[in-house]
């Protein structure tokens, strides 16, 4: 469903210059000297009205649209980490700015891992909007309109009088062949035909005199034939699906207009002037005070502009041209237009990594291993934003990298030559950041830094100092790094020629316990936030629920204690992998135990520094606290 509104709306927004540049020429041409007929027009009003009333895309195979918008990637698979974390951080970045503190109190009570969009305003972000802004504003128009008709028509239902005259009954019957139903409605200033599934004609009064009735039910029945009902039905939708275009709301009041119009030209086409003249006292006699018939149906005499405007055609005396050639070369040019300025979304398959990448590189350029993910060749084009970095400790997350130094401090460069394009202290959720414009649309992001030692608008070169990372307690700093191209993320690691432990898509060697088993998506009440911040997941238990071991392994620590951690367990699991659990109430086990992956090891309660009852569970690599989420298993 996504998808469809996606390409509606972009049909939509590639299609409104042209219309509206048509729409502009159209009436233009009804205010020029120029004489054609309301014929010509309606037909030309019913053209336009079935291309914004339908606007699903037209294609030619062999052919490229000439408009790309370049959007955010749908899918209908569920949501990865990687989606949720986009959504989420769409829907609250502007919260975050307004109340820092507050907001990211928020996000952290439901665990969502927010990492940062640091392009400054990207396309696919302002295409998003307007989409919804759309989306929004047609579902109003909609409601509004048809809301409208269905009052009208429930008011109209308790007011007619159903209309029993034989001699008015035989000149309906006359006139339209068939028992098409008659009413009387006082509060009408005019005659109507309404109805789109069961038409009825509507007269102000039963008291019309028969010649009259005659040329009233003549000039319905002609709207009838001519389906004006279904054009003024596809005029609502035309301007709920374009409710932004100005011109789209002139049309349709033009377009009503023209089609009253086009009725007059037909019942007096080859009449005589006595003729012509009768029915224009007929329209003159049927007004009287009272209120207009609806939008969605016709009116005889309607107000007094348009009265106006259909007895100055009338009685224009210039000789008016069908223009069939004219409609349809206009036919021709919506058709063309359709075709090939069509709206449709950006390429997004191209990678950073190919763009920027010397072409030599191209062949040098590695495949990983039977997974599928591909890893780019080391490039000398750009550099490790944080030299002093561990690479055995360098983490993928959502296509950024998490850097960590060798020591508690550490220096950040610029990756590439660039600009300084913001810079932020103090942000609630990503510290002190900064961002580089390195042109074509590529943005560099290093979040998390302790100090910052340019100024925006700056110019830095390849390698020049940017500021500092500073690790807590005596641990090794950390510096996220993201790269992306028109405001989206791509694969850092693949560009920088990196490979890092991949905390996105863990196999099923690195699957881990969930150590509540109440516990999972539902039983979180804080989530990941990096190892300053937050650096486990707090799982909700009642006093007494048992924690089980998230991976089989060895008793490392066991302790208890009043502060930090209160009672908990470390588990080390070889190869640099260990396990938390803190917060504990009772311990079942002791140092040097050997434990196997869902064994009881001890107890939910709330000691040491805790706010409630709560595990709080940490996955460490080389002691380094990483996500531990997306390696656990599914809770069933």
């Amino acid at each position: 469903m996504s998808n469809v509104l996606y390409e509606l709306a972009l049909t939509i927004f590639g299609f409104t210059p042209w219309v509206s540049l048509l729409i502009l020429l159209l009436l233009l041409l009804r205010k020029s000297r120029i004489s054609l007929s309301a014929q010509f027009y309606r037909a030309a009003w019913w053209i336009l009205t079935l291309r914004c009333a339908i606007p699903f895309p037209l294609r030619l195979s062999r052919f490229t649209p000439t408009l790309t918008v370049q959007l955010p990637v749908l899918s209908a698979s569920p949501p990865s980490a990687a989606d949720l974390h986009t959504v989420a951080q769409n829907s609250i970045i502007a919260e975050i700015a307004a109340n820092p503190g507050e907001a990211s109190a928020g996000l952290q009570r439901f665990g969502i891992p927010i990492l940062p969009n640091h392009a400054l305003l990207s396309l696919a972000e302002i295409t998003g909007v307007l989409m919804v802004l759309w989306l929004a504003g047609t579902l109003l128009v909609l409601c509004l309109r048809f809301g409208s008709y269905g009052f009208f028509m429930y008011q109209l239902r308790k007011t007619r009088a159903a209309i029993i005259s034989p001699a008015l009954l035989a000149v309906r019957d006359e006139v339209f062949g068939k028992p098409l139903p008659l009413y009387s409605c006082p509060s009408f200033r005019s005659p109507s035909l309404a109805g789109f599934f069961r038409k009825a004609i509507y007269l102000p009064s039963d008291d019309i005199p028969e010649q009259q009735l005659c040329l009233i039910l003549q000039h319905e029945n002609c709207h009838a034939r001519r389906h004006d009902l279904a054009l003024k039905l596809l005029l609502v939708f035309s301007t709920a699906f374009c409710w932004f275009n100005p011109l789209i709301w002139r049309m349709a009041k033009a377009a009503d207009e023209d089609i009253e119009c086009a009725c007059d030209e037909v019942m007096l086409h080859g009449k005589s002037l006595a003729f012509c003249q009768e029915y224009g006292r007929v329209l003159l006699n049927t007004l009287k005070a009272g209120q207009l018939p609806h939008g969605l149906s016709t009116s005889f005499a309607g107000d007094a502009r348009q009265l106006h405007h259909r007895f100055e055609a009338m009685y224009s005396g210039l000789p008016k041209k069908q223009a069939k050639p004219l409609l349809a070369l206009f036919c021709a040019s919506v058709m063309a237009s359709s075709l090939f300025f069509a709206c449709t979304p950006a390429n997004q398959s191209s990678s950073l990594a190919d763009a920027l990448a010397p072409a030599s590189a191209g062949a040098e350029r590695a495949t990983g291993d039977s997974s599928g993910s591909n890893v780019a060749a080391p490039s000398a084009d750009w550099a490790v934003p944080l030299p002093d970095y561990k690479p055995e400790l360098l983490v993928v997350k959502n296509n950024g990298l998490e850097f960590y130094s060798a020591a508690s401090e550490a220096g950040v460069v610029a990756t590439a030559a660039g600009t300084v394009a913001k810079v932020v202290s103090g942000d609630a959720v990503y510290g002190n950041y900064l961002i580089i414009d390195h042109g074509s649309g590529i943005t560099s992001f290093y979040a998390f830094c302790d100090t910052i030692q340019v100024a925006e608008g700056r110019s830095v070169s390849q390698g020049s100092v940017l500021g500092s990372v500073m690790g807590a307690k005596g641990k090794n700093a950390m510096l996220y790094f993201e790269l992306r191209q028109d405001g989206n993320a791509v694969d850092t690691s693949a560009t920088l020629g990196l490979i890092g432990i991949d905390s996105s898509e863990a196999s099923d060697t690195q699957a881990l316990v969930y150590p509540v088993a109440s516990s999972g998506a539902k039983g979180m009440s804080r989530g990941f936030t990096g190892a300053d911040a937050h650096a486990g997941l707090d799982l909700r238990g009642q006093t007494g629920t048992p924690i089980f071991a998230a991976a089989g392994g060895t008793v490392s620590v066991a302790k208890t204690g009043t502060t930090g951690y209160g009672n908990f367990v470390k588990v080390d699991h070889g190869n640099g992998v260990a396990t938390l659990y803190a917060q504990c109430d009772i311990l079942t086990v002791k140092e040097g135990d050997t434990v196997q992956a869902g064994q009881q090891i001890a107890t939910l309660g709330s000691s040491g520094n805790s706010t409630g009852l709560h595990l709080h569970f940490e996955l460490l690599q080389n002691d380094q606290p990483i996500d531990p989420e997306p390696f656990l298993q599914p809770v069933e």
